[in-house]
Formats: structure tokens, C-alpha cells, sequence
């Protein structure tokens, strides 16, 4: 007699938890249904191209071009450098343009830099492009 008993509530429970779990499933998908038609699949979105590896030469020359601006005076990279300002991972945080941006303190970026450093990063922009390309190519990398 016991054994029924504990069949028939295990089943109970086994039917109250299928319920609450439809339940449950209809209020969180209450959502329209998407259009399966093929007009509704034409306008797929755009994938973007992967991303093209950076040329190691132009990577070597930013590193040096990093090392000759004296930019490990305030920066550290790998360990090497300052702590103030480390630039490990500055590729993933931000995009070349960004970088470019803060490395010539560029005046969308210039409110958030401290006058001081915004003065010392003016110099910056007087590098040649391709030194300068150089340099934002070889930050973009530090991911």
C-alpha cells in the first residue's frame, strides 16, 4: 500500500513540475513569433570581414618608434615602464582611431587628459604619419 502511495506522489509532483515548467516557459516567451518568410531573411546582416593580422615589421617599428618618443616614461607595457598609465590591453579597450586620438590628444579626448599631459602629448602630433601609424598599429596589438 505504501509503495502506491509513493507512485501516485511521484507522479503528483512529477505533473506539478511539468505544469509549473510550461507555465513558466508561456510567460517568459510572450514575445511575437519572427517571421520565417523569405522576405523576412532577405535583409540578413552584414558579417564583417575577419580581422587582417598586423604586419610584424609595422609592429617592430611602432615598438620602436614607443621607445624613442620616451612613452615608457609613463606608460608600462609588459612590465616595463611606468606604473601610472599601463597600456596592456589598450588593443581590446580601445580602437585604433581611439588610440590615435589619446595619443596625439586629440581635442575629443583632450577634456578627459590632465592640461599637463594633454601638453605633453602635443608633441605627438607632429610625428610623421607613418611613424605615428606605426605606433597607434603596434598599440592596437596590445590586447
Amino acid at each position: 500500500m505504501r509503495e502506491r502511495i509513493a507512485r501516485w506522489y511521484a507522479l503528483g509532483i512529477g505533473v506539478f513540475v511539468v505544469g509549473l515548467a510550461a507555465l513558466f516557459a508561456e510567460r517568459q516567451n510572450t514575445g511575437p513569433v519572427p517571421d520565417a518568410t523569405p522576405a523576412a531573411t532577405e535583409a540578413a546582416p552584414v558579417v564583417p570581414p575577419p580581422d587582417v593580422p598586423p604586419d610584424p615589421a609595422e609592429l617592430r617599428r611602432g615598438r620602436a618608434v614607443f621607445e624613442e618618443q620616451g612613452c615608457l616614461r609613463c606608460h608600462r607595457v609588459a612590465g616595463e615602464g611606468s606604473p601610472r598609465s599601463p597600456l596592456d590591453g589598450v588593443g581590446s579597450r580601445l580602437t585604433p582611431e581611439e588610440i590615435h586620438a589619446f595619443v596625439v590628444a586629440d581635442d575629443a579626448v583632450r577634456g578627459s587628459l590632465s592640461p599637463s599631459v594633454a601638453r605633453a602629448k602635443t608633441e605627438f602630433a607632429e610625428m610623421t604619419e607613418g611613424d605615428l601609424g606605426a605606433l597607434v598599429a603596434y598599440l592596437a596589438a596590445l590586447r
